[in-house]
């Protein structure tokens, strides 16, 4: 039987995430909690696949009403694109991302599911499961499907509250997942008047690290400012009080004209240029002197 694809996905990478999901790793009554059996923290790429599962489940949240076939299907080589995988040892990365998002689990808190009633607490993996499998259209064309619990998609796509807009275009080049951490809990602050400052203890909650001392851990804090700075719409400065053993983000908007912006430009002068030299030609050929500016 030929499989379907379940869900489109939408022409701008645009993740209208929560922002209690966002800020969940750094707030002491945190209503979402990721709990992981391993040892190791998430990579990037199960990070990415995570907000790109995120990302097309809502797109395709009028689909789910009913919420009995939360499922995806997408090529391998889609897919490799999507997380910005750019070399040749995307299989194994792949599976890596897919195998640590089935072995994290959710824990929700204080949420009505679908039925109305109110849940004290709920466990559930991140990815519920992972199909891969041969095309039948041309029997070569690896593909993925993925289905989500339905009542985490209940709780991501149907619950109310403040969300922030991201762009997940950036993500591709981002090379670390404490940039992808620091740049949502930034964005998530967006239109607020200020960033509320993070301690030694709050830095490690958000990058998910165990370091004693600021100095330790202000390193990577640095490199993800300069990626962030680099890759994105936003520019991010930071201050340190040594008195308060604090950090403090800056966030203002890139008035800069974009690289694609930047491309259309120059395409336009050339294409000036190229008209008017023709012009000046025929011209000439005609005996007119006459050049245009």
């Amino acid at each position: 039987m030929k499989k379907e694809i379940n869900s489109k996905l939408p022409e701008k990478r645009t993740l209208y995430k929560q922002n209690e999901l966002i800020r969940n790793e750094y707030e002491f009554n945190a209503e979402f909690d990721l709990v992981s059996n391993r040892k190791n923290l998430l990579s990037i790429e199960s990070l990415k696949l995570y907000n790109f599962l995120y990302m097309v489940f809502q797109f395709n949240r009028d689909k789910y009403n009913l919420l009995e076939d939360s499922k995806l299907i997408i090529t391998q080589t889609d897919l490799k694109k999507e997380l910005g995988i750019n070399n040749n040892n995307y299989t194994k990365m792949i599976e890596t991302a897919i195998n640590e998002l089935l072995t994290t689990i959710a824990v929700i808190k204080n949420f009505y599911d679908k039925d109305g009633n109110l849940v004290h607490s709920y466990k559930t993996q991140l990815l519920k499961s992972v199909k891969d499998f041969t095309s039948v259209e041309d029997n070569k064309t690896k593909c993925f499907e993925f289905q989500i619990d339905n009542d985490l998609l209940n709780f991501m796509i149907k619950r109310k509250g403040t969300y922030t807009e991201l762009d997940l275009k950036h993500y591709k080049n981002f090379k670390s997942a404490n940039t992808i951490r620091i740049y949502e809990y930034i964005k998530s602050y967006q239109n607020a008047r200020k960033i509320p400052s993070l301690d030694i203890k709050g830095l490690n909650k958000l990058l998910m690290t165990k370091y004693k001392y600021l100095s330790d851990i202000e390193k990577i804090i640095d490199r993800s400012i300069e990626s962030i700075n680099e890759e994105t719409d936003i520019i991010v400065t930071k201050t340190k009080d040594k008195k308060k053993k604090d950090v403090t983000f800056f966030i203002t908007k890139k008035n800069k004209i974009s690289i694609e912006d930047k491309d259309k430009q120059k395409y336009a002068i050339q294409k000036s240029k190229e008209e008017k030299e023709l012009i000046n030609k025929l011209l000439n050929e005609k005996g007119v002197k006459w050049q245009t500016i």
